[in-house]
């Protein structure tokens, strides 16, 4: 628990310039993959970090529907204390500094390489419009690649 407290005000307080694209209201899905994150910074613990911030277009100050997955592939931490594999990826989205959801998965298994998913469906209205859609992605699998989807709808 005190890990996601910390994530919450990395990913909150941490000052980045960079946009790895645009992201239309209305538009079409967007798909990330592991390159289009830059450097992910992996850490001793096994986690690897998948940060990025990109452009929103069309926030006319209605409600928004966020559509966000992630699918992460890659090798367990292995357990040899139970003789499992270990699996957790979590996923933070926020637009203007505003947290908008997160969701994790996390599991053990008996393969060494496997696939974990997260989602997060959130309906969000912003005081000023979203600008800035900020992902951050966490790994705690070995060789991992990632896949993630976005798209921002108005409600009717």
């Amino acid at each position: 628990m005190r890990l996601s407290y910390w994530l919450l005000a990395f990913f909150f307080f941490s000052s980045f310039s960079w946009a790895g694209d645009t992201v239309y209201v209305g538009g079409e899905r967007h798909t990330l993959v592991t390159g289009d994150f830059g450097n992910p910074t992996p850490d001793s613990n096994g986690l690897t970090r998948y940060l990025t911030s990109l452009n929103v277009v069309g926030d006319q100050g209605r409600e928004l529907i966020f559509d966000i997955d992630v699918r992460v592939s890659g090798d367990g931490v292995f357990n040899p204390d139970f003789g499992f594999y270990y699996y957790k990826v979590s996923l933070l989205a926020g637009c203007n500094g505003t947290y908008i959801g997160i969701d994790d998965s996390e599991g053990y298994l008996m393969e060494e390489t496997g696939v974990m998913k997260v989602f997060i469906n959130k309906r969000a209205t912003f005081v000023q419009p979203c600008e800035r859609l900020t992902l951050l992605a966490v790994s705690w699998m070995e060789n991992s690649e990632l896949e993630l989807n976005v798209a921002i709808t108005e409600a009717f």
